[in-house]
């Protein structure tokens, strides 16, 4: 933890701590948004792209076993 000296260097560090919490966030919404977009597209549709359906349904991306 880094030592603060003025109250523009703690706001300047509430400020950073609070945009990487909001891109994180919209990371995970629009992650999310992307996935239940995808379930809704027939298995050989998300084969095409990449994706296939686990055994409970849900989508998951290919992986090459290489």
């Amino acid at each position: 933890m880094t030592r603060v000296h003025s109250p523009l260097e703690a706001f300047n560090a509430l400020r950073n701590v609070a945009t990487a919490f909001a891109a994180r966030l919209t990371a995970g919404i629009q992650h999310r948004s992307t996935m239940r977009t995808l379930d809704r597209f027939s298995d050989r549709r998300l084969r095409d792209l990449g994706f296939e359906r686990d055994w409970d349904g849900t989508v998951i991306p290919i992986v090459d076993g290489k």
